[in-house]
């Protein structure tokens, strides 16, 4: 609960459970001694009318993460849970944006079948994004990629982290 001293009114706008609540004043007119009164407010039920739906977008928890894997091996991603915090909403799949990597990538919400062949078109990092929604049309766009590696490049990474681990 706030209190404007412009407009001289308490906003409960934010009081969205009920409660007991206590209000104290404090007054005081110039050259006077100031006044305090306390009181006690209950709110025994909050009315819809009174919530602010908030209506941020969902997300994906936990958030998406980039996936590498060596040219000639398939994964299958399976994303994770939508959530959405808005009182009454819910979140669902709107749309999956692979580019280029849609030589390799099939599949659709909740899961992607990633088969990247010898083509050397395969390797290389590839951006994906992926569009979510909620019952009261909040949008959010996620991105993360998919790289692919040679074999000959994932050996010279293992071998470099061996070696850095020796």
């Amino acid at each position: 609960m706030t209190f404007s001293p412009t407009s001289r009114q308490y906003d409960w706008s934010a009081v969205t459970t009920p409660g007991t609540f206590t209000l104290k004043i404090n007054a005081q007119i110039a050259g006077c001694t100031p006044v305090t009164s306390s009181f006690t407010v209950t709110i025994t039920k909050v009315s819809a009318a009174f919530v602010v739906n908030q209506n941020s977008p969902p997300y994906f928890d936990p958030i998406l993460s980039d996936i590498t894997l060596e040219v000639g091996k398939t994964q299958v991603y399976k994303f994770p849970s939508i959530v959405d915090n808005d009182q009454g909403d819910s979140g669902s799949f709107a749309s999956l944006n692979t580019g280029i990597a849609s030589g390799f990538v099939t599949g659709i919400y909740p899961t992607l079948n990633i088969a990247p062949t010898m083509d050397p078109q395969h390797v290389g990092t590839f951006p994906i994004s992926v569009t979510i929604k909620d019952t009261h049309s909040a949008t959010a766009t996620f991105n993360f990629q998919i790289i692919v590696q040679s074999s000959i490049t994932a050996s010279n990474n293992q071998s470099t982290a061996a070696n850095a681990t020796t």
